[in-house]
């Protein structure tokens, strides 16, 4: 994380950290799913500011195109 820091911190608006760790599978896949609230999710998914306001779904590490 140092070295993201150092050489590409620079590229973001705020503090350099890492992303929560996920667990992989389909299990956890279908967990994430239902566990997936969508309400306000269109009036917010653009949001980026404040963190606490950010509309992403985090579902995209579960999704897999072309199998």
């Amino acid at each position: 994380m140092a070295w993201v820091s150092e050489h590409l911190g620079h590229l973001c608006g705020d503090e350099v950290r890492a992303s929560p760790a996920l667990s992989g599978g389909q299990r956890a896949a279908d967990e994430a799913l239902n566990a997936l609230d969508v309400t306000g999710y269109a009036g917010s998914r653009s949001v980026v500011d404040p963190p606490e306001s950010r509309g992403a779904s985090r579902m995209s590490p579960y999704i897999v195109h072309g199998r």
